[in-house]
């Protein structure tokens, strides 16, 4: 292991801390938009073990946007581009991808020995179900979500509080994304924030604001913290 290597983290994380980095697991469930943006940071960064979900291939759509996406990657499964990047970015971490979508019945499956889960999903159902178990399982969650120039990032412990707390309705399966699409700096905005969430936390350099979630306007260049 070199360590010269994190030799610019140390001044924020320090040794103890990059050693808690080493040492920790990671699921991220989606390795598009969001999830690319995570995954690079936290294998930079030196996350020990990261499991990643995602059941589908990258398609010329992507490519506007999704940090792992290339042309010659069309077609292929985002999770098998996502292990290969990580691979190339830091060998010490250990990657395990599972090319299936999330569910009921395969989801309890993927939380075995989890510090942490990264929710870069875009189904609102999907989040559901995510959050459940996670609570089930008493697993804390990064949340992120976009559309348009606005995003959000949610710091949740799924047993007590999450956004799906706010609304007494349903919320749709998809957000605001379905009508103002998604511009290219968007998810890495606000995929830097949930990554930036996930290292405090794993690291333990500072404390994370369990419980609340982050409204960001690109356009307003403005962000707002509630409290859940």
């Amino acid at each position: 292991m070199s360590f010269h290597r994190y030799d610019r983290n140390r001044g924020t994380l320090g040794i103890e801390g990059q050693d808690r980095l080493f040492r920790s697991r990671v699921l991220v469930v989606g390795c598009g938009g969001l999830g690319g943006v995570v995954v690079e940071i936290l294998a930079r960064a030196g996350v020990g073990m990261l499991t990643l979900v995602d059941g589908d291939v990258f398609s010329e759509s992507n490519l506007n946007r999704q940090l792992l996406a290339r042309e010659k990657d069309i077609g292929t499964l985002k999770v098998e581009v996502a292990q290969k990047r990580v691979s190339a970015i830091n060998s010490e971490v250990q990657t395990r991808v599972i090319p299936f979508m999330l569910s009921e019945q395969n989801c309890r499956d993927f939380l075995q020995n989890v510090d942490l889960v990264i929710d870069a999903l875009d189904s609102n159902d999907a989040r559901q179900i995510l959050y459940r178990e996670c609570a089930s399982a008493k697993i804390p969650v990064i949340h992120g979500a976009l559309g348009g120039m606005i995003g959000q990032v949610g710091r949740y412990k799924p047993w007590q509080k999450t956004h799906f707390d706010l609304f007494e309705n349903p919320l749709p399966n998809q957000g605001i994304e379905k009508d103002l699409g998604t511009p290219s700096f968007t998810p890495f905005v606000i995929g830097s924030l949930e990554a930036s969430e996930a290292i405090k936390y794993l690291a333990g350099v500072e404390s994370v604001r369990w419980g609340t979630l982050t409204f960001i306007d690109l356009a307003m260049m403005s962000m707002e913290t509630i409290e859940l």
